[in-house]
């Protein structure tokens, strides 16, 4: 140390000295003021009452439950619908064939046959007191009207005919298609002029198609507007 310091004020060197062992025995923090130590965070806990637990729960609740329904209950109303309206539509349909079946007569034992003497293929005769069927042959096949029109036409006429000495002048328009096609006629020829009793029998007796049609136009200008 000597041959280190020879050319040096050893007082200096002592007083130096002196300091460095002074700060040395202060604490840290005064021989460290300038320099902060970091501080730890204290973490806040967030305490929350009860009632608002209870209250996020039925919250939640809640919406579970409306999401549910949304999904839910669509198909189930549109199943209902469907049901309630098929359920209607049946009841409709019954009440429907109830009423067809009280229209149509009952066949019973004691309903006969048709003698062999009348030649109509499919007869029916029905008491309409009773609703029963009397006597029948084919009665339940599909056929043509035929002659009920006819009965309906006349029906019907006698219902409009305000004049039963009006008369209706025939002609080969009218004659002429019903003898092509091979109908029954009452034989009405043309240019005759027939009166409004006259065509009724001519309908009802021998089953006059042309009677018919004469009576069609007369008092609707038309066979179409007389079926309206």
């Amino acid at each position: 140390m000597s041959e280190q310091f020879n050319d040096k004020d050893y007082g200096e060197y002592f007083s130096a000295l002196q300091k460095s062992i002074e700060n040395k025995s202060k604490p840290v923090n005064e021989q460290h003021e300038s320099v902060k130590l970091p501080q730890k965070r204290k973490q806040k806990t967030i305490r929350l009452r009860p009632w608002v637990y209870v209250a996020m729960g039925l919250t939640s609740v809640f919406l579970v439950i409306c999401i549910t329904l949304i999904i839910v209950l669509p198909p189930i109303i549109k199943a209902h619908n469907e049901s309630k309206s098929q359920t209607h539509q049946t009841e409709n349909t019954t009440n429907d064939l109830v009423k067809v079946e009280n229209r149509f007569a009952k066949f019973t034992e004691h309903t006969d046959p048709i003698a062999s003497d009348i030649e109509s293929g499919c007869i029916i005769v029905i008491n309409c007191d009773t609703n029963e069927v009397i006597a029948s042959r084919n009665a339940t096949v599909r056929c043509y009207p035929a002659s009920t029109t006819k009965i309906m036409t006349i029906l019907t006429a006698v219902d409009y005919i305000t004049d039963y000495n009006e008369t209706f002048t025939f002609s080969f328009k009218i004659t002429d298609p019903l003898y092509l096609a091979e109908a029954t006629v009452a034989g009405f020829s043309n240019g005759e002029s027939v009166n409004m009793t006259d065509m009724l029998y001519g309908a009802i007796l021998p089953s006059g198609a042309d009677a018919t049609v004469g009576l069609a136009l007369s008092i609707a200008g038309s066979e179409e507007e007389f079926v309206k």
